[in-house]
């Protein structure tokens, strides 16, 4: 008996499945974190339970296809919000090293996957689409790990930037091969469509420079922060209705974005609440479209992929790590820590479902069931390789929070410098339990640092430091001032915010991270202007917790020493 064909939907009917994804999605993602497991998983059991092998909820909807309008748009918001995470400031001092070592590690992956792919019998569009999707690593996970086992140093850091390349990369090739698959006519090849290609990637660069710079000066004009959601929606549906790359149109957009100013990316965060629900989307409709032909037929594929992209990336970043006159021993870990891949593939791969007219549907099914499989593996495996890379590097359990809840101060009165500061530090002492000897002792030392120079660093904030004989980690106090306090000041701005940071003399390095941070976090307006509105320290800490990522945080914005 032959199957029924499936049907495209459109319009209200689209909303319904979008909808039942995103319910489905919510519930099992809920249940698998119960469970201490990847949420990913949940929203692809979510998928499963609902699609053609399971209740069938959709029946004859084409779930890939009916999708593909939503996927096209989610597509070019996650692009963006991934190419807003490049901030190149942060990482100038390794940006040559991390970007050897991510091209060579990517190209890796990508070649083995594509060759062992060959040698199974696929396809070269297929083995092609394989390898480009094989590059990303997943961003999230690895962050996630980084901060449970509060991780830091030189190993940490050239691991996160190389993840921000990944997923850069990521999206370059598979936009680029997307855009000749689009100028391929019935699977012809040459240099026109090389050259078509290219033009199409060109206009979309400037498109999503375009966008991006009008969307620095509607903010400069004081326009909601949700223009920038505005815009980018905007650039993203320019794209499809002159057939430009909606990926590279929206990656352009958010590096652009990222690399203005830092009060233009703080705001650009607010369109950051819409992707949550897009990527558990993608999961659950990826779980849907799995058909029982396609997951007998890729199976095994599945997991060869798998282990085919982590021995690319270690072997890449070992060739990569040579290079750049890297330890052999750091090279490997770095390899194993990329483990985890980026749940981004699964979008990717749901949108070549969605577009039947560049490649067979079995085709399209077969390259989603192979990456799903692929990725729904590595959610278990992952995570415990980049585990195990991490605690063997040295550098778990470093990573403390510099200004705690206990540590903030909000209202506390101006007035003569040193009365503030004694303030200040009698405070701290009470908060540390120090002795009356030792608090004796921090006084005076902050009173010497002040006579040697002015501590206030100018935009009203100072950062009165101190060396103290014993400790365990670098402390920092935050008092946000209702009067000025008379600190001599190189921009003649008053000062109200004052850090105080205190370091063991044992923790020279972490010190001077310390005053990196608070010094990048001076340079943002919007920054200083929150906190100085925040009426309790509670508040305070909350808006510190949210900025640091951005400024506090140097495993988040690789500000600490390589």
């Amino acid at each position: 008996m032959a199957a029924t064909p499936l049907q495209q939907v459109t319009g209200s009917e689209v909303l319904v499945v979008a909808s039942a994804a995103l319910v489905a999605g919510s519930l099992f993602g809920y249940v698998a974190s119960r469970v201490r497991l990847p949420r990913e998983i949940g929203y692809i059991a979510a998928g499963f339970l609902i699609g053609p092998m399971g209740v069938n909820l959709f029946g004859s909807i084409d779930i890939a296809a009916s999708m593909s309008p939503v996927t096209t748009y989610a597509l070019g918001f996650m692009a963006a919000m991934l190419g807003a995470h490049l901030r190149f400031q942060r990482i100038a001092d390794i940006l040559p090293r991390a970007l050897v070592i991510a091209t060579v590690e990517g190209l890796a992956a990508l070649c083995l996957t594509l060759l062992v792919s060959r040698a199974m019998g696929v396809d070269w569009v297929i083995s092609t689409a394989l390898g480009a999707v094989a590059i990303a690593t997943s961003p999230a996970t690895i962050l996630v790990l980084i901060q449970e086992h509060k991780a830091r140093g030189s190993f940490t850091r050239l691991l996160l930037a190389v993840v921000a390349i990944d997923v850069v990369l990521c999206l370059l090739v598979f936009a680029a091969a997307f855009a000749v698959l689009e100028q391929m006519p019935q699977g012809a090849f040459s240099a026109a469509t090389v050259t078509a290609a290219l033009g199409t990637l060109g206009l979309s660069v400037l498109l999503g420079c375009l966008g991006a710079e009008t969307s620095r000066r509607l903010l400069d004009r004081d326009i909601p922060d949700m223009s920038v959601a505005a815009v980018l929606l905007v650039v993203v549906g320019i794209s499809e209705a002159f057939n430009l790359n909606m990926i590279l149109a929206g990656l352009t957009y958010g590096v652009y974005i990222a690399n203005i100013s830092d009060d233009l990316a703080h705001r650009f965060r607010v369109a950051e609440v819409l992707t949550m629900p897009l990527y558990a989307s993608f999961f659950v409709v990826a779980g849907a479209a799995l058909h029982m032909d396609a997951v007998m037929e890729a199976g095994l594929l599945a997991a060869v992929f798998m282990v085919a992209r982590i021995a690319g990336k270690t072997v890449g970043a070992l060739a990569g790590a040579t290079l750049t006159g890297r330890p052999v021993a750091e090279a490997v870990r770095l390899g194993i820590a990329l483990a985890p891949h980026s749940g981004i593939s699964v979008a990717l791969v749901l949108m070549l479902e969605g577009r039947h007219d560049l490649l067979p549907v079995h085709s399209a099914e077969f390259i989603g069931t192979v990456v799903l499989g692929a990725v729904t593996l590595n959610e278990l495996i992952g995570p415990l390789l980049t585990e195990w890379a991490l605690k063997s590097s040295g550098e778990t359990g470093l990573d403390r929070p510099l200004i705690k809840l206990s540590h903030i101060i909000v209202g506390m009165p101006g007035g003569e410098k040193h009365k503030v500061l004694e303030r200040i530090a009698r405070i701290y002492a009470r908060r540390n339990r120090l002795t009356e000897s030792a608090t004796r002792e921090l006084v005076e030392a902050l009173f010497r640092r002040e006579e040697e120079g002015s501590t206030a660093i100018g935009h009203g904030v100072a950062v009165p430091h101190a060396w103290v004989s014993s400790g365990r980690a670098v402390k920092v106090v935050l008092a946000v001032c209702r009067e000025p306090v008379d600190f001599e000041t190189p921009d003649g701005e008053p000062v109200r915010l004052i850090f105080l940071v205190v370091a063991p003399k044992s923790h020279h390095t972490h010190y001077l991270e310390a005053l990196a941070g608070i010094a990048s976090f001076a340079r943002s307006r919007a920054n200083r202007e929150r906190l100085l509105a925040a009426q309790d320290r509670v508040e305070a800490w909350m808006i510190i917790t949210e900025i640091n990522a951005a400024h506090f945080d140097d495993l988040l914005d690789l500000s600490g020493s390589a």
